[in-house]
């Protein structure tokens, strides 16, 4: 979706111009903003009507959605050679599922209006993260309902096309903001912001640059805006200076253009290496073996949120053992969640890219220390068939066991080495479902049994893994998918435990009889079914009991060594049953 989108944006550049040439950008029928002359940095409303909207062919509209996504960037005045390189998208926009960058919004949603429309109030430049001082003539986007099975786009010459949604702008003026970042000198020792200084050489003319604050205190950051004398389609040159010492490297040269642009530099480009390294692995045996990828003639690369989108310089190097293509890739956040998909040759054709036709991106959260993933190309597997597995994560997140803001979901088990590279994501975090799916789906074989847990942050500590203390593992027995059988589990809570006994009782959970309650000492249990296994949890999420029993119908546990409080107790017999109570210890 964000490849069409990026052609898209390359079409919505020359349609812009022209426009501007010969008249004045009409608003989409379906959008509507307020004020009507609002500048990307003032706050606007902007609402949309989906009855007014274009359906694309196979999708289901948003109309009646509980809430509708933008999938969005900003556009700036000048930038044909940026919607060409895709540099646009990764620095401007704010993907359907991501968090906006102006520290208000937790998410690029629409709420309804009560009337059938919907809108959101932000300041675009802020949302986008704009530059200040750039220009901002309008917004593109599509929208949809929390995933691409509905979506919203604009009438396009009798088809759907991205939205281009106008913003009032003043015709800008050629001008050159440059910026230099010396932390990384300071922090090697060859630069100190007390009392250093630092110059851009402009086509032979030397400018002190200004310090930068952060906050009220000064910083290794320096700028310096030129507007007289810069002429547009003029080409300058410069080099940095920090107090007497000049950039060995050769100069460098930008083509003025119509607006404002921004050249941000570190020294002698010796830029600090930020974040962490993941190495991503793909294994091709399968495609290999199919004939299906040519490892003599043909590469690997990968592309998505950690390149801009753009594998040209990303090839997997390879194959180890035979079948495994690697890339190292540095400089990624720890905790940010990065989307992206494999590649033979570089093509988006659908025969050499992953799940084509608007098919799910894959996705992964970096660790602490970097990590690794292992994929099969395409989850193309013969043999193995994909499980959709889906885990319940609200009541973690009442209890503050699990922070969606902060924290990821995985699950371990049989089906990959109990290693955990599985992530699951929640695909509509707006509703407060907290319901998080395997996507793309697991690989499982057909036939097997799998055993499998879930996590929190990849971690089997007690207050993050399912079922502790050498507690007991899901299982799932894998059918084969012939004839449209899908392998798709009822959602579970994560630990087996709900918000309340009540939504037990709703999901038709059997009531367990205890007494005393509160109770000291001894538990008294009398089930209506047979016992086969019996599970104490803690309201923190740890089991502190854990027995499988002969089949009993009463039993009595002695409860006197745990700690004062609130606890769930949980009963299993035979074909499925299961029991839930709660109760109290002095």
């Amino acid at each position: 979706m964000k490849k069409q989108l990026l052609f898209g944006f390359h079409f919505i550049a020359l349609l812009v111009m022209a426009q501007m040439v010969l008249g004045q950008v009409t608003m989409p029928a379906a959008i509507s903003i307020s004020p009507s002359n609002g500048t990307a940095w003032d706050e606007i409303t902007l609402k949309l009507d989906p009855t007014k909207a274009c359906v694309p062919s196979g999708k289901g509209s948003v109309i009646g959605a509980a809430v509708v996504k933008m999938h969005s960037a900003a556009v700036l005045f000048d930038q044909k050679e940026g919607f060409e390189s895709k540099s646009i998208w990764g620095a401007l926009g704010v993907d359907y599922d991501k968090v906006p960058k102006d520290g208000i919004h937790t998410a690029p949603d629409l709420l309804p209006n009560g009337d059938g429309t919907y809108s959101i109030t932000f300041v675009p430049a802020d949302f986008y993260g704009v530059e200040e001082g750039s220009t901002v003539i309008g917004i593109t986007a599509v929208f949809n309902g929390g995933s691409w099975d509905n979506e919203c786009k604009d009438f396009k010459n009798d088809a759907c096309g991205d939205f281009f949604i106008p913003l009032t702008y003043v015709n800008p003026t050629p001008a050159l903001k440059f910026k230099l970042d010396l932390t990384y000198q300071e922090e090697l020792g060859n630069f100190d912001k007390d009392g250093g200084k630092a110059y851009v050489t402009v086509d032979g003319t030397e400018y002190e640059m200004d310090q930068l604050l952060e906050g009220i205190f000064p910083v290794a950051k320096y700028e310096k805006l030129l507007t007289e004398g810069i002429v547009k389609d003029q080409v300058y040159s410069y080099k940095f200076k920090m107090n007497e010492t000049e950039e060995t490297i050769d100069a460098r040269t930008v083509t003025a253009t119509a607006s404002q642009q921004t050249l941000s530099h570190y020294f002698n480009d010796e830029a600090p290496v930020l974040g962490v390294t993941v190495t991503f692995k793909v294994d091709m045996k399968y495609y290999m073996r199919d004939s299906k990828f040519d490892a003599s003639s043909q590469y690997v690369d990968i592309a998505g949120e950690v390149n801009g989108w753009d594998g040209t310089n990303y090839h997997l190097t390879g194959p180890d053992n035979d079948s495994v293509y690697s890339i190292d890739i540095d400089g990624l956040d720890v905790g940010d969640t990065y989307a992206y998909k494999y590649r033979i040759d570089g093509s988006w054709s659908d025969a050499t890219s992953e799940f084509p036709a608007g098919g799910p991106n894959r996705r992964y959260t970096v660790r602490s220390g970097g990590g690794q993933t292992y994929d099969v190309y395409n989850n193309y597997r013969p043999g193995w068939v994909p499980v959709t597995l889906a885990v319940n994560m609200t009541r973690a997140v009442s209890i503050a066991q699990f922070d969606p803001l902060a924290d990821f979901v995985d699950v371990a088990g049989t089906l990959n080495g109990w290693g955990g590279s599985n992530q699951l994501f929640d695909d509509n975090p707006g509703d407060d479902a907290n319901i998080y799916i395997a996507i793309p789906p697991v690989l499982a074989k057909i036939g097997d049994t799998i055993q499998f847990k879930f996590r929190i942050d990849g971690s089997w500590a007690d207050d993050k893994s399912e079922f502790p203390g050498g507690g007991p593992n899901r299982t799932l027995i894998i059918a084969d998918t012939t004839g449209g059988v899908v392998n798709k589990p009822d959602t579970v809570w994560f630990n087996d435990i709900p918000l309340s006994v009540e939504s037990f009782r709703k999901e038709k959970i059997q009531e367990v009889t205890i007494y005393p309650n509160p109770v000291q000492e001894l538990l008294y249990i009398d089930n209506a079914f047979e016992i086969r296994q019996l599970r104490l949890v803690n309201m923190l999420g740890q089991v502190v009991r854990d027995l499988r029993v002969d089949s009993r119908m009463f039993m009595t546990i002695d409860v006197s060594d745990l700690n004062p409080g609130i606890y769930v107790l949980s009963v299993y017999g035979d074909n499925g049953y299961k029991g839930i109570a709660k109760f109290m210890i002095k």
